[in-house]
């Protein structure tokens, strides 16, 4: 069996896409990575339920500390005579991949632009993805990009408001930096803020009426980019899961071929090659706009492969195979998924109740943790429903 090495910090990310290469024939080895040992109050980030899965051959934890160099360092252990496929599931790993991308490219098929080592890490910068994409004519909110250095900075004249801000590079801050601005004193006071706590990039864009938010789904093979899914977000997280989908809705991407286009030309233009998902938004007067590009796949791809598109598998098959990938399988089914590991950490941290929690799993069609195919990790997760909720009283205790 041709090998996958899935490393990623998300044990959602990682269990998903190890059952879907799994499922495609290929055998899985998990590299769990933490950058800090978590305390005893961020146990939920202990959780494993990813090493559970049938589909994971061998699973290992990292935990980095201040060395750079120790996601390379462990993958190159991993090195064998045969190339195996490197499949990073979150921005952090997919940057120190990419950092070593030169060395790590003589033992795995690692995700790339250009073959070139530090390329998807300047790609990473939403204001580069935003110039690249304007070449392709995709649709922009305007924006503007604000930096401090030693707690200085400057609002430029042509930001519009009211605006929103958030980070420029997702990876260097918190998601609970995002959030709207109604006018110049109030964008000052928010950044003056952020100053003290050290430097910031951060965009301020056009406020918009946001109607939904759409994710496309898809890989490139560097020289054609497919797209097999469209998602709505049916309901988001709360602080630093802001922009993450609790809840969301396969739809059919039939409606969206001018968009898909253009965006496919803008990936195959950078010439990118791995898993991607697009963050696309609808105004309320029905305009669609590009948000961002993310150099891999979350959890939500494997809604598709519920619906018969296993996408990692394609892939999988391109690259390792040579396997012409299928352009025409898309996935057209309305299906409602659930983030379990979202819908326990919004619980936790008092966002939603226990009733809501029973409500949203009754709804879905599709679930990432729980799987009948796959069930101890399910039967694992379930255990710490208790914890969390232990969890919970401690959050409103702090107040």
């Amino acid at each position: 069996m041709e090998k996958a090495v899935v490393i990623g910090r998300n044990y959602c990310n990682i269990l998903t896409t190890a059952r879907a290469l799994g499922s495609a024939g290929y055998e899985v080895e998990v590299i769990k990575v933490f950058k800090e040992k978590p305390n005893a109050m961020k146990f939920l980030r202990t959780m494993k339920p990813d090493a559970k899965s049938k589909y994971v051959s061998s699973y290992r934890e990292l935990v980095v500390g201040s060395d750079e160099n120790a996601i390379a360092d462990c993958l190159l252990e991993f090195a064998e005579g045969t190339k195996k496929l490197l499949v990073p599931v979150d921005d952090y790993v997919c940057c120190a991949v990419d950092r070593s991308l030169d060395e790590l490219s003589k033992y795995f098929f690692a995700p790339c632009v250009n073959g070139t080592g530090g390329e998807i890490i300047r790609l990473m910068d939403k204001n580069e993805q935003k110039r690249q994409a304007e070449k392709y004519k995709l649709p922009l909110l305007q924006s503007c990009l604000i930096k401090s250095k030693n707690g200085k900075f400057s609002i430029p004249d042509d930001v519009h408001y009211p605006c929103f801000i958030k980070p420029n590079v997702s990876m260097k801050s918190t998601k609970d930096a995002m959030r709207k601005c109604e006018n110049q004193n109030e964008l000052f006071k928010v950044l003056a803020a952020y100053a003290g706590n050290g430097d910031f990039e951060m965009l301020a864009e056009e406020y918009a009426q946001i109607k939904n938010e759409y994710s496309l789904l898809g890989f490139s093979t560097g020289n054609r980019a497919i797209t097999s899914g469209v998602f709505r977000v049916v309901e988001g997280g709360h602080h630093d899961r802001k922009g993450v989908a609790l809840m969301g809705e396969t739809v059919n991407p039939d409606g969206f071929d001018e968009i898909i286009e253009k965006c496919s030309r803008f990936v195959e233009g950078i010439g990118y090659i791995g898993m991607f998902d697009i963050d696309l938004i609808e105004n309320t007067d029905g305009k669609m706009y590009f948000v961002e590009i993310n150099f891999r796949a979350g959890a939500s791809t494997y809604a598709l492969n519920e619906l018969g598109v296993n996408l990692y598998g394609m892939y999988a098959d391109y690259i390792m195979k040579g396997k012409p990938a299928d352009e025409n399988a898309r996935v057209k089914e309305s299906k409602l998924f659930i983030s379990e590991k979202v819908l326990m950490e919004e619980f936790a941290r008092g966002d939603i109740s226990a009733s809501q929690v029973r409500r949203y799993m009754n709804s879905a069609d599709i679930f990432f943790v729980k799987s009948k195919d796959d069930m101890k990790p399910y039967e694992y997760f379930r255990k710490f429903y208790f914890l969390s909720a232990l969890v919970r009283i401690l959050y409103k205790v702090k107040g």
